[in-house]
C-alpha cells in the first residue's frame, strides 16, 4: 500500500510539502495526502491497470502488497508512468475535500491548492500540458513522465 507520510519523502521536499499544506489549512482548504513515496513493485502494478489483462494486475498487485481490483476498475489507466517521481520520494499525491466529500475535478478548490503548492517551491502538474494531474505536486525541474 502506498505510504502517505510527508516522513517518506526526501528530506529536501519535507519542509516544502508541511509549509504548503500548513497553509492550505490556513486558507480554509481540506487537503488529505494520498500517496508519498511508492515501491518499484506498486508502481509497476499501477502502471499496468487499463493496460494488461486482470489477472496480470492482480498478480503485479499481489506482489506489492495491495487489493485486487474488479473488471471496471482495471478499465482505466492509473498512471501514465512506469517510472515515477513518487519511487524516488519526490512526489505527493492528494484529495481536496469539499464537504467531506472529494471535490469534482472542475472545482476552483484545486487550483487554490495547485496555487498554494508553487508558493512553496512545488511543481503542480496541474499545469502540465500532457497527462495533467491536479492531483500531484512534486519537486520541481523533474520531467513530468
Amino acid at each position: 500500500m502506498s505510504n502517505r507520510q510527508i516522513t517518506a519523502l526526501i528530506p529536501s521536499m519535507q519542509p516544502h510539502v508541511t509549509s504548503w499544506l500548513d497553509d492550505c489549512h490556513r486558507a480554509g482548504l481540506d487537503i488529505i495526502v494520498t500517496c508519498t513515496h511508492r515501491t518499484i513493485a506498486e508502481q509497476e502494478a499501477l502502471y499496468a491497470q487499463g493496460r494488461e489483462g486482470l489477472d496480470a494486475v492482480n498478480a503485479l498487485r499481489h506482489i506489492a502488497a495491495m487489493t485486487p481490483i474488479t473488471a471496471a476498475e482495471n478499465a482505466h489507466y492509473r498512471t501514465n508512468a512506469r517510472v515515477s517521481s513518487h519511487t524516488a520520494g519526490w512526489a505527493v499525491d492528494f484529495a481536496v475535500m469539499d464537504g467531506g466529500k472529494y471535490a469534482p475535478d472542475v472545482s476552483p478548490l484545486w487550483d487554490t491548492a495547485g496555487e498554494l503548492a508553487e508558493k512553496h517551491g512545488l511543481e503542480w502538474a496541474g499545469r502540465w500540458k500532457s497527462f495533467r494531474e491536479k492531483c500531484h505536486v512534486q519537486l520541481p525541474k523533474l520531467e513530468p513522465w
